[in-house]
């Protein structure tokens, strides 16, 4: 009987070479998958890293734009690179361009990869013809002076503004800050603006009460005197709030309920104390409606009285013409600037338990800081927010900046 014997096979078969190429083919999926996923990771990162830069260079240019915008743009290019090579984890990162709108106060910021080549260079996909990414970032900020803002909800007067500060000296020198007549004028915002930019002047002491102390002259509080030594127009007030801010346009009447400075909302009670000592806080204040033989304020885009919609309907009630309207819970008032306000201490008729700031005594305040009456003790200063309306001139001592879309 023949035996079978098996045949003895060297070599591949036909399946093995066709599991080498598989093999082959997967490798080089792998591949290209492996270099999709890293290069366009880097792509990505990359692309933060620039609008990173991006947006801090432009609202560091802006910032300086709100205070000068004709200093500001001598030499921008210098603070972006500052702010776009901070942001780069490489430093291979270069501000390209800057474009600035005057009229319409903002500022722009174009970044791009820094190679030789201009194009963020890949890591894999080189060898798929991928010479590079062109990767770009732009972020665009406006800049200006408040015209609405949310703030807490505290107004203050400009005649009791305008009182103090004709007793604080201009560094420009020759006169105060302001004349002291009650009315806040063009030129004594810019004065005050000078004054607490520069490096010997600085935040200015205000103190502002519910009503004339006892014991003390009304001759001292010509303000307060005005309305018999109650609200406005040397007091302040507390407007409508919800969770204790506000948000209020300037030069437009702030209508309905309101309380006087000694009643505190409900919502503040306990926020009033956190205030304190904070940084400076948007404050809001009241003036005069101005009519054709009056002041203009700075920064009203209307640029002419402002006489319509007035509580009473006549411009030339007394009430109207300092700025609040009527009195106690009903009043309404006309917002003509935003302060910086540092609070340093209070004292609030009604509550006394809060008892007082302690900060707060003369000098370098003018006026003792008595329990007998209402008040509220702090420093002026130049402050910025990132939130609200932006004005087309100086309308105080707060300024906007904030990020805008890119057309």
């Amino acid at each position: 009987m023949r035996r079978l014997k098996p045949r003895l096979r060297s070599g591949l078969t036909r399946d093995d070479g066709l599991s080498v190429t598989v093999v082959l083919v997967s490798m080089l999926a792998l591949l290209g998958v492996a270099a999709f996923v890293i290069d366009v990771g880097a792509l990505y990162e990359e692309r933060r890293q620039l609008q990173n830069g991006a947006d801090a260079a432009v609202l560091a240019i802006a910032y300086e734009c709100a205070e000068d915008v004709t200093a500001c743009q001598v030499d921008p290019m210098t603070t972006a690179e500052a702010y776009v090579d901070a942001n780069a984890r490489d430093a291979m990162a270069s501000a390209t361009n800057i474009t600035f709108d005057s009229a319409e106060r903002w500022v722009q910021v174009d970044v791009e990869t820094d190679s030789p080549s201009g194009l963020l260079l890949p890591f894999f996909s080189q060898v798929f013809g991928n010479l590079g990414f062109d990767v770009t970032a732009s972020a665009r900020a406006t800049f200006g002076y408040a015209l609405s803002t949310p703030t807490i909800p505290l107004t203050l007067s400009t005649c009791e503004m305008d009182w103090q500060l004709s007793d604080v000296a201009y560094l420009g020198g020759g006169t105060t800050i302001s004349d002291g007549d009650g009315v806040w004028e063009p030129d004594e915002l810019t004065r005050l603006l000078t004054h607490l930019e520069s490096p010997n002047g600085g935040p200015v002491a205000m103190q502002f009460f519910t009503k004339v102390p006892p014991g003390a002259q009304a001759t001292e509080f010509p303000c307060l005197a005005k309305k018999n030594n109650l609200d406005a127009p040397g007091a302040f007030g507390w407007l409508d709030e919800t969770a204790c801010r506000s948000t209020v346009e300037l030069f437009t009447w702030n209508l309905g309920g309101s309380n006087p400075g000694g009643n505190v909302p409900n919502d503040c009670k306990q926020q009033l104390l956190t205030w304190v000592g904070s940084p400076p806080l948007p404050i809001v204040v009241y003036g005069p409606v101005t009519r054709a033989t009056g002041p203009l304020y700075s920064g009203d885009p209307a640029g002419h009285p402002n006489c319509d919609n007035v509580p009473t309907g006549d411009c030339d009630n007394d009430d109207d013409e300092d700025g609040a309207a009527a009195q106690g819970t009903n009043t309404s008032y006309f917002p003509v600037t935003y302060l910086g306000l540092r609070i340093e201490g209070y004292i609030l008729s009604g509550n006394p338990t809060w008892g007082q700031g302690g900060t707060c005594a003369n000098p370098p305040f003018n006026h003792p800081f008595t329990p007998q009456v209402g008040q509220i003790c702090g420093y002026i200063h130049a402050t910025g927010v990132s939130v609200g309306e932006v004005g087309g001139g100086p309308t105080g001592t707060v300024s906007i900046v904030k990020l805008i879309p890119v057309p």
